[in-house]
């Protein structure tokens, strides 16, 4: 349609909200705008307003374009909520099952209906989905490749290259790669537990560790606004990050009856608390005139600057890593010099 060669002069929306529920009305608007650019009308046949360019039909577009943002934003906390609360009651909810298992259809009373075939799907409300072992032969193969790689010290590749020499395909009845017998050996679902929502991914944004949440939750509410900043700027959600933020964060900044310690002396966690209060104004100050990747730069040669003022640090880089050593110095008298 950008490009002008569009068949059609008209589009035909059941209503405002079928345009697109996103959570900022200005990325819909801006879809209609460039429609209407190309000479393509958009025609809301539900609506009772005529999509003319009027003042009157341009907020009531605004205004409905939020009501759909909203109403996607409160149904994906309800179907979270939904799924959250049948993986607590030990039910799949889905993904294919893997080597070795099986997706078991069970009805609301937990009586076993059959086995779902790779592609079925269950088409009762009230069923559920539970894993159970699957064929004895491949049962006996995932045994093997555990007693392989723990007992016997073999590498992944090792034990794919051996399961490919006997014929053996993967669950998708492709040849093993290090990479799938990886998976198979750090998926939980091999020790019976049923892990679900390790990382969140709502509404298109970035990928979080839910664990990252609980650490933030520790914090007091503006202490946690300044956390998710500085987050977000160094595009940076790992659990030992958020973690290492609460453990710089001072004591009167915490929830009450929350704990920010790491193993850390008293001392150490002091020291972590001026460092991140010296960082917290330095990210303020930067962020003003760099980009992230400047902020990046900075950051970093200052935390190698203050690592190599430790005695310790610089005689084990001297005897094991000479190389990066003599690097660290430059980067570090280049933040002497600035």
């Amino acid at each position: 349609m950008t490009t002008g060669r569009a068949e059609f002069d008209a589009l035909l929306v059941y209503d405002v909200s079928r345009w697109g529920r996103f959570q900022d009305p200005d990325e819909a608007a801006s879809y209609e705008l460039a429609c209407r650019r190309a000479g393509v009308q958009i025609h809301y046949c539900a609506e009772q307003f005529e999509n003319d360019g009027s003042i009157g039909s341009s907020i009531i577009k605004t205004v409905k374009r939020a009501m759909a943002g909203e109403y996607s934003r409160e149904l994906s906390v309800k179907v979270f909520a939904g799924q959250a609360h049948l993986i607590r009651l030990g039910f799949r909810q889905g993904g294919a099952a893997g080597f070795g298992l099986r997706r078991m259809l069970v009805d609301q009373d937990g009586r076993e209906k059959g086995v779902l075939d790779q592609g079925q799907h269950k088409s009762i409300t009230t069923d559920r989905v539970v894993l159970v072992p699957g064929p004895i032969s491949e049962v006996e193969v995932v045994r093997e490749i555990y007693g392989a790689f723990v007992h016997e010290g073999r590498g992944e590749r090792e034990i794919a290259d051996e399961l490919n020499r006997r014929g053996i395909a993967t669950d998708l009845n492709r040849p093993w790669t290090r990479g799938s017998v990886h998976q198979l050996l750090i998926n939980e679902k091999y020790i019976g537990n049923n892990v679900w929502a390790r990382t969140s991914c709502k509404l298109k944004g970035s990928h979080v560790p839910v664990n990252t949440f609980v650490q933030l939750r520790k914090l007091k509410s503006m202490r946690q606004i300044a956390a998710a900043e500085m987050m977000i700027a160094m595009n940076k959600y790992s659990i030992s990050y958020a973690k290492s933020i609460v453990a710089a964060t001072p004591s009167d900044q915490l929830v009450m009856g929350t704990s920010a310690n790491l193993g850390i002396s008293a001392e150490q966690a002091e020291i972590m608390t001026e460092e991140s209060v010296r960082l917290d104004r330095e990210f303020k100050a930067i962020e003003d005139n760099y980009g992230v990747d400047h902020l990046d730069l900075v950051l970093a040669s200052a935390y190698l600057a203050n690592l190599l003022e430790n005695a310790r640090v610089v005689r084990h880089l001297a005897k094991h890593h000479a190389e990066f050593l003599s690097e660290f110095q430059k980067i570090a008298e280049l933040q002497r010099a600035a």
